[in-house]
């Protein structure tokens, strides 16, 4: 995904795991031990937005009534539309996975150069992509980290945080690969099961290990 003709200068790793398994929060404890970080969610988020060609492109292929009056997408009744027709995501993802690739891209050859927010090259990207396995993604990148969670207390964890139905929370786990499944193909796997502090230590382990590389 991100690989480049010159020498890589900083390790690149990919973050993923399954919906709800807290991927969100490892990336921040990543953040706070000096890495930095590209979310591709907050990405496709800004993809989107009234004015961009991938918003222009989802109401050809969606129809105008997925736009809301203030030019925005109606991100409500998108999402109830790619949860339940995987026909559907795929068409969404085509329009707007590869715009978040490109920006990915630039923004880590920013960092490498030393051109992010910091204005300093940092020790290690990190990329939090939630399809990162199941689009191919891996590819380029110097290690990958998957985030696993007991299923009970995913559940419990997304009904909190997202007030969404149980057939909701199952259509969303559906569209992913299973965490058994990601969790193989890791270079490492942080169990995100318990207290935040035993995630922690984790996180911090696994960034020492790697920045030394």
């Amino acid at each position: 995904m991100l690989s480049e003709e010159e020498e890589t200068r900083i390790p690149r790793i990919g973050l993923t795991g399954t919906f709800g398994s807290g991927k969100s929060t490892v990336a921040r404890m990543f953040e706070r031990c000096g890495a930095a970080v590209i979310d591709a969610d907050r990405l496709a988020h800004e993809a989107v937005e009234p004015g961009r060609p991938a918003l222009a492109r989802i109401a050809e292929e969606f129809g105008s009534e997925y736009i809301l009056g203030d030019g925005s997408l109606d991100r409500k009744r998108m999402a109830e539309t790619v949860f339940s027709s995987p026909e559907r995501r795929e068409a969404l993802n085509e329009i707007v996975h590869p715009r978040v690739i490109e920006e990915m891209h630039r923004l880590a050859r920013e960092l490498e150069r030393g051109e992010g927010p910091s204005g300093v090259v940092p020790p290690m990207i990190v990329l939090n992509v939630p399809l990162l396995l199941e689009r191919g993604l891996e590819k380029g990148l110097d290690k990958v980290a998957v985030v696993t969670i007991d299923e009970s207390e995913r559940i419990a964890r997304v009904g909190r945080r997202d007030a969404l139905s149980e057939e909701e929370i199952a259509q969303r786990v559906a569209a992913q690969w299973p965490q058994e499944r990601k969790a193989a193909m890791a270079d490492a796997v942080i169990d995100n099961s318990g207290p935040l502090d035993a995630t922690r230590r984790q996180v911090e382990a696994l960034y020492a290990r790697w920045v030394k590389g």
